[in-house]
């Protein structure tokens, strides 16, 4: 049927993160739109928190500041509630780990790199803990290869719950100790151009906090209890605050790592 989505192929089901599949919709225009879906389960947000919240909510706050986030949407599915990451139409796609076999020196070929910049300032104000080599999405046009970033299912209260550490806890003040996943390159590039930091920081905190609330009252009291938004509220609120504090200690306490830690979640999109 017209404009229902349809499940095409199971990727992945995982005890901690819950399952994805490929899916796909045809519109009323006879348009196909395709893209990755996830659902959890009670048991799963033991261990990664509202799933659905937190993509959505990351995926609201990431557009307000300009950042180019795949698009998502809020979808029933045989019977689960998930949420649809909508896969761009633009071929070919790569992730960062692909691009850069390709490009050992990415960053000369991307249009805009220093959004990089934005992104990482974003991934701290919400405590982003996944932004691993496959959690972006790249593609080329004329101006060199352009971006969008995806699945933040581990930030906000995914990485709160993941981490097993309340919000309000020193803990998190410190992102070099709670997160050691970069995009290969990326500490380099910031602390190379680290002068660009100050004015990314301001933008997220030019938002107002009502705009925050506004973001969060408008999940569905299904996907995100009562509790759970107040706890929000205040996290990214604080946070924002204190963004400038949170990048300045990155900056004195980051270290190179040989070590490669395990990942906790794949991304979705395998291309």
């Amino acid at each position: 049927m017209l404009n229902q989505w349809k499940l095409v192929k199971h990727l992945s089901s995982r005890e901690k993160l819950g399952s994805v599949w490929f899916a796909s919709q045809l519109t009323s225009k006879k348009k196909k739109k395709q893209g990755y879906f996830k659902y959890t389960t009670p048991q799963n947000e033991q261990f990664c928190g509202p799933l659905i919240a937190n993509e959505y909510i990351a995926y609201r706050l990431g557009k307000k500041i300009n950042l180019p986030m795949a698009s998502v949407k809020k979808v029933r599915i045989k019977g689960k509630a998930g949420i649809i990451s909508l896969e761009k139409k633009q071929t070919p796609l790569y992730n960062w780990a692909q691009l850069s076999k390709q490009h050992p020196n990415i960053f000369d070929h991307l249009h805009r790199p220093k959004r990089l910049l934005k992104m990482f300032v974003f991934d701290v104000w919400i405590a982003n803990i996944d932004r691993n080599n496959r959690n972006i999405i790249l593609y080329p046009t004329n101006k060199g290869y352009d971006f969008y970033l995806i699945d933040h299912g581990l930030s906000l209260l995914g990485a709160i719950r993941w981490k097993k550490v309340r919000w309000n806890k020193k803990y998190w003040n410190s992102v070099s100790e709670y997160n050691r996943r970069y995009l290969k390159g990326l500490p380099a590039y910031i602390i190379e151009n680290q002068e660009h930091l100050p004015a990314y920081i301001d933008c997220i905190q030019s938002l107002s906090d009502d705009t925050i609330r506004q973001i969060i009252d408008k999940i569905p009291p299904p996907y995100l209890k009562k509790s759970s938004r107040s706890e929000l509220v205040s996290f990214l609120i604080r946070r924002k605050k204190k963004l400038h504090q949170l990048i300045d200690r990155w900056l004195k306490e980051y270290k190179p790592t040989s070590t490669k830690e395990k990942e906790p979640v794949e991304s979705s999109y395998d291309t």
